[in-house]
Formats: C-alpha cells, sequence, structure tokens
C-alpha cells in the first residue's frame, strides 16, 4: 500500500514555471510580443539554440525584427557557408544586440556590420573593438566629404549633366562613387543632402 501523497498548489506552479516552452507556444510568443510572421518565428523556433539566441538578442536590443532579420539572413548564410549546424553558432546575444544598436545609431554603414557580424560569428570579436581596430566607423568629416563630393563631380561631368537634365538613375551612380571615394565609410543620407546641394 502506498502512502496517500499530497501535492501542493506552489509545488505545481514551480513545475509549470519550469517547463520550457514548447515550439508552438513560443512561435505565438514571438509573432505577438515581437511582431514576426508566422514563417520567421518558425525559422527561428526550428532550433532551440536559435530561438533562445534571438529571444535574448531581441530583449537586449528591443528590436526583434532586426534580431530575426541577422539571424535569418547573415547568421544563416554564414552557417552554410562554413557547414555549421545552429547549435554551432558561438555568437552572444550581447554583442549581436550592440552590432543592432550601433547600425540604428548610424555610427557603421550596413555594408560594415555585415563585415563586423561575419567577425563575431567567426572570431568571437567584440563589435566596439573591431569597428575600432579595423577602422569601420562613419566618418562625420564634413571637408572629407565635401572633398570626395567634389572629385566625383569632377570626375564624372556628364552623369552631373544628365542628372541636371532629370536622369534620377545617375544620382545612385554618383552617390556609389562617393561612397567608393570614402571607402564605404560615409553616412549615405549626409553624401546624399551633399550631392543635392552641388
Amino acid at each position: 500500500d502506498l502512502p496517500p501523497v499530497t501535492v501542493s498548489e506552489e509545488w505545481l506552479n514551480k513545475l509549470r514555471e519550469s517547463r520550457p516552452m514548447l515550439r508552438e507556444e513560443r512561435k505565438q510568443v514571438f509573432a505577438e510580443q515581437y511582431g514576426l510572421t508566422e514563417y520567421d518565428a518558425s525559422v527561428l523556433t526550428a532550433s532551440v539554440h536559435m530561438a533562445d539566441l534571438f529571444e535574448k538578442t531581441a530583449k537586449r536590443c528591443g528590436n526583434g525584427r532586426r534580431a530575426a532579420a541577422w539571424l535569418m539572413g547573415e547568421a544563416m548564410r554564414l552557417m552554410k557557408e562554413d557547414g555549421l549546424e545552429p547549435s554551432e553558432l558561438s555568437l552572444s546575444p550581447e554583442n549581436l544586440a550592440r552590432l543592432i544598436r550601433l547600425e540604428e545609431e548610424g555610427r557603421i554603414t550596413p555594408h560594415s556590420a555585415k563585415r563586423v557580424f561575419a567577425a563575431m560569428v567567426r572570431e568571437g570579436a567584440d563589435p566596439d573593438h573591431y569597428i575600432e581596430e579595423n577602422g569601420l566607423a562613419v566618418v562625420r568629416d564634413e571637408a572629407a566629404l565635401e572633398e570626395a563630393v567634389r572629385q566625383v563631380l569632377a570626375a564624372n561631368p556628364g552623369s552631373v549633366e544628365e542628372f541636371r537634365g532629370g536622369k534620377e538613375k545617375v544620382f545612385s551612380f554618383l552617390m556609389g562613387q562617393v561612397m567608393r571615394q570614402m571607402k564605404g565609410k560615409a553616412d549615405a543620407g549626409q553624401v546624399r543632402e551633399m550631392l543635392q546641394a552641388h
């Protein structure tokens, strides 16, 4: 004969709280709390490691959609290139959240952010140190930008005339030339304003 087992409500609540969330529950939370599409939530919850990484990053940076975009875009591209499983992805949520904030603040360009992200995944790089060591911070030196714009306009008089004649597509070419001159480290909005002012 077994003695009767008394289960307290408190113990049951602790058990409920400690059990891991099921995939379907997590998908719903990701959609409701972070505004993800059903597809994005499905992809991110296919692996517990990826789901945890996403959730921790989203909480730290306050932008679930950007966190999802990085993990579903660059992280998956690098995992495919390097033959890694999601569980082998060594990326800290703190560093990814920091990278997202740096890009949002305009302190690095999207192109540079991808380079930093690859270093974070492959080398465990700290985003701030990597940006500083590799000179990837956005250049806000107006004199340097002004000089680059002048040089590009002087080197492309035909394109300048075409733009003035109404060909809007030429503006993108001129922007690209200035960005190349600045080694991709100029603020695109600032370049656009300077070009339009000329």
